[in-house]
């Protein structure tokens, strides 16, 4: 149990630290050249995540998640929090509504249930209903988005990630 979670903090950690990357993305996107300029660096950092545990993002998700953002997010903001030198969104310092509406476009474009279920299916002890229980648990969770978006390490924060988990994957596997 316990290497799950320290394996669930390496995928929040991932996303949250991100890759940057200055690739040329195109998007299809009919908005304003500024608004293009702005989706074109998120989208490729977003697709440039990698690593074991990492959320990743496919070519479409990424551009799918950048453009609601930019469509959903004032410009000047997100050139003001750095989103248009190749960020991918989580380490960045969002306020709470801004922070809820992008996981929930993240939500929207991009299967999470799927990657989280991906991530705790490698306990030959767990069924794959127990899989999705604990998956699902904590996809729904106010913990998950929070430690998705973190902008640094935070005892607190992996305490309530230790303790949400725990909790679903004893709600979970009880017999």
């Amino acid at each position: 149990m316990r290497g799950y979670l320290a394996g669930l903090l390496v995928m929040v950690t991932s996303i949250s630290i991100g890759c940057s990357s200055q690739s040329d993305t195109s998007t299809s996107v009919g908005t304003t050249p500024a608004v293009n300029d702005l989706v074109a660096p998120i989208a490729s950092a977003l697709a440039a995540i990698e690593g074991d545990g990492a959320l990743l993002f496919s070519t479409s998700e990424a551009d799918c998640v950048a453009t609601a953002v930019v469509e959903q997010v004032a410009s000047d903001r997100l050139i003001e929090l750095g989103a248009d030198d190749g960020t991918d969104l989580t380490g960045l310092a969002w306020n709470a509504g801004e922070r809820d509406q992008i996981f929930a476009t993240m939500r929207n474009c991009v299967d999470l249930l799927a990657q989280l279920e991906t991530f705790f299916a490698g306990d030959p002890a767990l069924s794959a209903e127990q899989v999705t229980c604990i998956a699902q648990s904590y996809l729904n969770s106010d913990v998950f988005p929070e430690a998705l978006f973190s902008t640094a390490p935070d005892p607190d924060l992996d305490a309530k990630v230790d303790a949400h988990l725990a909790s679903a994957y004893d709600t979970c596997t009880a017999a």
